[in-house]
């Protein structure tokens, strides 16, 4: 009995790897990092959220004229940091607001 289902396409498309800022490699960034994390006592700044810190985002990003100042830092967790992203057009995802997550 031949089969009526065609071959799935298996391939993945190709993406460029993702660059950073040259600068987010340097070793005033990491110190700079370690000083925001320890300020933050380590967890994520959203609020209600108790999961541990482990990007330092820009509240207003270098693009839009944001400082790397430690008043325009806070620690995020992967899913606040991911809700708020900062796409390739300068926008961030949701307008640039928290909701819920359940992490911990």
């Amino acid at each position: 009995m031949p089969s009526r289902l065609k071959a799935a396409d298996l391939s993945i498309a190709k993406l460029p790897p993702k660059t950073a800022d040259p600068r987010y490699r340097t070793t005033d960034w990491k110190a700079l990092r370690q000083v925001i994390f320890a300020r933050d006592g380590g967890g994520c700044t959203a609020p209600g959220c108790l999961a541990r810190g482990i990007v330092v985002d820009h509240i207003v990003s270098p693009r839009n004229g944001g400082s790397d100042e430690a008043s325009n830092l806070r620690s995020l967790c992967r899913a606040h940091d991911n809700q708020v992203k900062e796409g390739p057009d300068g926008t961030r995802r949701g307008g640039g607001r928290f909701s819920r997550v359940n992490a911990s």
